[in-house]
């Protein structure tokens, strides 16, 4: 006889593969129409030249990190939604199971959040009417949102109207 058990965690971890794959697939549509996307971060040098030009003392944006829908790697779980190779990472102390979204914080340090969270956010190749500070790094160009913080899905989509 086979007894069948409910899980409340196996139905979480399934309720949130398939929230991370609809993100994902999701931004990976609005990527390919659209010119400006989240930062993505791939080197130390970028990193760098990023931590030099931002105003001083900024943390909490987010970039363009989000949780893969694979187990945890050595990415911690986590991807470019760009599609670019995952060589570089800068991480605080991220959990097990981690949230799905990645932002910059204190000293530069990477930590994953809830997407819900409103904060700044920081833009590659984007173009936002409000007001912005922006610089280039390596031939990328980024503009930080400041002055009205959102959470990364009103980032990604303001972004998108901006490309």
């Amino acid at each position: 006889m086979i007894i069948h058990y409910f899980s409340p965690f196996l139905l979480f971890c399934f309720a949130k593969n398939l929230f991370i794959i609809f993100l994902q697939i999701i931004i990976h549509f609005i990527f390919i129409f659209f010119r400006s996307y989240l930062a993505t971060i791939t080197s130390e040098n970028e990193l760098s030249c990023i931590r030099q030009s931002i105003l001083p003392n900024q943390s909490n944006y987010w970039i363009g990190g989000i949780a893969s829908k694979s187990p945890i790697d050595d990415n911690f779980g986590f991807t470019w939604y760009t599609g670019e190779s995952w060589e570089f990472s800068n991480w605080n102390e991220p959990r097990q199971l981690p949230e799905p979204c990645l932002s910059v914080g204190n000293q530069s340090l990477w930590q994953d959040k809830s997407c819900s969270i409103s904060q700044s956010f920081l833009l590659e190749y984007g173009n936002i009417p409000d007001k912005f500070y922006e610089f280039v790094c390596h031939n990328h160009t980024y503009k930080l949102y400041l002055h009205s913080p959102k959470t990364w899905l009103d980032a990604q989509k303001i972004s998108n109207e901006q490309g």
